[in-house]
């Protein structure tokens, strides 16, 4: 059972050189080339001991002084015309195969006793020439075509999974760490790459020359070719189960590298407060750890991976002695058999080159188990359907006209812990809202359902009467933009940081956008201006400077609803100043939800919401609430008293 679900998985995989079929065909056909031209050197060693090596050094000399010039191609004008006559007779049925077989051999062996060395080499030499010219065309060619298929194949594999991960919403992303997915999408999917086209094309070659080898062998002797695959049955067998048992270190020692990545990726993503805080040594001991981890089932791995191949070897060369023993016995020492001494070494040669793609398929059962286990891993998350998507009949929502409405939502992580319980809200178009309220309380949570990054538990969101999940993910998320505390900007230029989402804006929008957010003058002073690299997540502006520019990408946008998450938190006085008033240029004729822990900021709001553990607990204005001595007074007499002792 387990064996058809991997080859039904593989079947899948092999479905990406579908549009390719063709760089396929080429290749295959190629292979075929390969595997008879490989065969060429072989067949000569026939003409090389029947002709040459078995005959006395008197009958060479012989030979060479009764040869007439033109003995060889003589000889290949006669074979010639023997080959067409004899495949006439056998179209026609007029003689069967093994009478022509019989026919060709006589011949063969007769010109053989009776050429000279002279010619019998240049035979030899031609061959081997011809033989090895098609080869090394052939390989080279079949390679070429393989690979244009594996860049190809490598292309759409990659990006299959990643806009697989592109489509999730966050669900998808609290579920896996970083860097497992990491991991996943670079180098899980550059193995099941490495499956599908390297592993395929030298199944494939070895398939065709295991089976070219054993027609080769079935001509030359039915019966001992017979005895020689009764043997072969074991051997398949002893190395499924060694590549059953790694199939479950391999899928440990995947998971152990995304946790190798994860490390890395958490290390270095905070390595501010790793070097601030002196834990240099302790991020690794951590990493060792990991590494150890992954070491030791390596090594457990490794020890069943290495059985493989000189099993395989061991096995297969006792097979082959026998097999020579026997025919030694039955045939070359047999007077009644027709085999020559050539007969038998060619026959030999052929039998030791079919057991080395036996071997190589051999290794492969053991890589295809392993590639089984990734191939499994990447289909996991290639069929995985987005928990949030586009309904069947989605409509644009192309302007926000009214208004937002929680009715009833009811939200958790987690089943057994409720985060939002039970929320009813309405904002108007053209209001400003503020969420208040002590930390966990649900506020992120709240404005995280707008954009349909998360969906409730039950209850709805609604907007302009009709639920959210009836527009378009594309259309909803567009009348948005958010601005958060962790400021997200990437390894890039002032420009396309600002431009993020509207890569047709002008330079003119851009310096537009960045004066509303106040970041104007600042980029102007940067040594390249709007060219300027800001470091990876924007690391060489500080972090007023970062928030401004997040902010010009939302005034860039122009959306209808804004969103504002702790987005002056974490700045100094003069730096929050400056983005408040740039804050303040962009809410201006405009929807905004607004998250704040400093409650100065949102003092202007037209309607202040205080969220506690889950639930609406006050709403109104700021006079209105601080005539009340409830959460916001509280919250709002204790902020100030700390700065007043501050």
């Amino acid at each position: 059972m387990e064996l058809k679900t991997n080859f039904t998985l593989y079947r899948r995989m092999l479905g990406y050189m579908a549009p390719h079929l063709h760089l396929a065909v080429l290749g295959i056909l190629f292979i075929l080339l390969f595997t008879v031209s490989s065969s060429v050197g072989i067949f000569t060693l026939k003409p090389l001991f029947d002709g040459i090596l078995t005959k006395s050094k008197a009958d060479l000399i012989q030979s060479e002084k009764n040869a007439t010039p033109g003995h060889a191609m003589t000889y290949a004008r006669e074979f010639g015309a023997l080959a067409y006559s004899e495949i006439v007779q056998v179209v026609r049925r007029e003689k069967g195969f093994k009478q022509v077989k019989n026919e060709f051999g006589a011949h063969f062996n007769g010109y053989l006793r009776t050429g000279s060395v002279s010619s019998i080499l240049m035979l030899t030499v031609f061959m081997i020439v011809a033989g090895v010219g098609v080869k090394c065309f052939s390989e080279y060619s079949k390679n070429m075509f393989f690979l244009r298929l594996n860049l190809r194949i490598m292309k759409r594999v990659r990006m299959d999974i990643y806009e697989k991960v592109m489509g999730f919403s966050m669900p998808f992303f609290n579920e896996y760490k970083i860097g497992f997915l990491m991991n996943r999408i670079i180098n899980e999917v550059g193995i099941m790459q490495s499956l599908i086209i390297t592993t395929a094309s030298a199944m494939i070659t070895n398939i065709a020359q295991v089976l070219f080898f054993f027609v080769i062998l079935i001509v030359m002797d039915v019966k001992l070719t017979l005895i020689l695959m009764l043997c072969f049955p074991p051997l398949v067998y002893m190395l499924d189960k060694v590549a059953s048992y790694l199939k479950g270190f391999q899928s440990r020692l995947q998971n152990l590298v995304g946790t190798i990545m994860s490390v890395v990726q958490e290390t270095l993503t905070g390595i501010r407060l790793v070097i601030a805080s002196n834990k240099q040594k302790y991020e690794v001991q951590r990493y060792e750890k990991a590494v150890d981890e992954f070491q030791s089932v390596t090594k457990k791995l490794s020890k069943f991976d290495f059985l493989a191949a000189p099993l395989s070897e061991f096995v297969t060369t006792i097979i082959g002695l026998g097999i020579v023993v026997y025919a030694l016995k039955s045939r070359v020492m047999n007077p009644e058999s027709s085999m020559t001494s050539g007969d038998f070494v060619v026959y030999v040669a052929f039998m030791f080159s079919m057991m080395r793609p036996i071997k190589a398929l051999n290794s492969f059962l053991v890589s295809f188990q392993k590639g089984m286990v990734v191939a499994g891993r990447v289909y996991d998350i290639l069929d995985r359907d987005p928990i949030i998507k586009n309904s069947d009949n989605a409509v644009t929502l192309t302007e926000f006209k009214d208004s937002i409405e929680f009715r009833n939502v009811v939200f958790s992580y987690a089943r057994d812990k409720q985060v939002l319980k039970g929320i009813n809200l309405t904002i108007k178009r053209g209001e400003i809202v503020a969420l208040v309220g002590s930390s966990g309380g649900g506020k992120t949570t709240l404005v995280d359902l707008l954009p349909r990054l998360y969906d409730p538990d039950s209850g709805e969101v609604i907007i302009d009467g009709r639920n959210i999940s009836e527009y378009t993910l594309e259309s909803l998320r567009d009348r948005m933009g958010v601005v958060t505390q962790e400021t997200i900007l990437f390894h890039d230029t002032v420009r396309n940081n600002i431009a993020y989402g509207s890569p047709a804006a002008s330079l003119d929008d851009l310096r537009k956008a960045a004066a509303v957010a106040n970041a104007l003058d600042f980029i102007e002073e940067l040594p390249n201006k709007w060219d300027t690299i800001i470091g990876e997540r924007g690391t060489l502006l500080s972090g007023g400077q970062r928030q401004r520019l997040c902010i010009a990408r939302a005034v860039l946008r122009n959306p209808d609803i804004l969103i504002f998450d702790e987005a002056t938190s974490a700045l100094d006085n003069e730096s929050e100043a400056k983005v408040q008033e740039a804050i303040d240029n962009l809410i201006k004729n405009r929807t905004a939800i607004v998250i704040a822990h400093r409650l100065s900021t949102i003092r202007r709001a037209d309607n202040i919401v205080v969220v506690d553990n889950g639930s609406i607990a006050e709403t109104g204005t700021h006079d209105d609430l601080m005539k009340n001595d409830g959460i916001y007074k509280r919250l709002y007499n204790l902020q100030f008293r700390d700065r007043a002792w501050g």
